[in-house]
């Protein structure tokens, strides 16, 4: 894989959104681009930051652990709910490990061309229809989301009431995302309707993405918050 001239990371950015001071246990997992070879397994480190002296200590443990997996080539995610502690430290999370529901993911991608990269036009059209169902829940009520380009498309995260986790609020979350899939997804663009699960995984900011391979107008980016 090609690592010359990498791309500056904006890793702290993920406190932005990741930051759970009373539940402060997460799950970094590193995912292979797929069609990129020679394939190489998922990885999954899980950190608890009272085993460290200081947050500092944590969020630098952390940090130098994303980096060095990105470098190496791995895509890099994170839990978006608060994990229990006692999680094993290369465990992967599955839902019973999950504390309550914190975040709502709001997922908008390509229907195809997977294979490479986004184009920018693709990217801005993903904003515009991620910033169209921010300006529907706003209507509705919903405080403001976090809004992330996550490389080939457009994240909402929107803060929940730590929910519990039960088959109930599952089925509540399926119902929004399908509604908002039907309602909103248009011209190749549709809102991913499998990221209602507790212990989703999602693209963490100020990593490189990777998706497939790099062709000309189809670049690699860095997945930034949006200001």
């Amino acid at each position: 894989m090609e690592t010359v001239a990498f791309p500056q990371l904006y890793i702290h950015e993920m406190w932005t959104v990741f930051h759970d001071e009373d539940l402060p246990v997460i799950e970094i997992r590193c995912i292979w681009p797929k069609g990129v070879d020679p394939s190489r397994g998922i990885k999954s480190r899980c950190f608890d930051q009272a085993q460290f002296e200081s947050e500092q200590a944590f969020r630098s443990t952390v940090e130098n652990y994303v980096a060095q997996m990105n470098q190496q080539g791995y895509n890099l995610y994170v839990t978006l709910n608060p994990l229990k502690a006692g999680m094993g430290q290369y465990s992967a999370a599955k839902d019973e490990d999950v504390v309550c529901r914190r975040r709502l993911l709001i997922d908008i991608d390509r229907d195809t061309g997977k294979e490479h990269p986004a184009t920018e036009s693709e990217i801005q059209a993903a904003k515009a229809l991620g910033e169209k169902i921010a300006n529907h829940l706003t209507n509705l009520g919903w405080p403001e989301p976090i809004q992330i380009m996550s490389g080939n498309g457009h994240h909402l995260i929107y803060p929940l009431d730590d929910l519990p986790i039960s088959k109930e609020v599952t089925s509540s979350i399926k119902d929004l995302l399908q509604g908002l899939k039907s309602t909103f997804s248009s011209n190749g663009l549709s809102v991913d309707t499998t990221v209602s699960n507790p212990s989703r995984v999602t693209k963490l900011p100020g990593t490189l993405a990777r998706r497939g391979t790099e062709i000309t107008n189809h670049p690699y980016r860095v997945a930034r918050i949006y200001a």
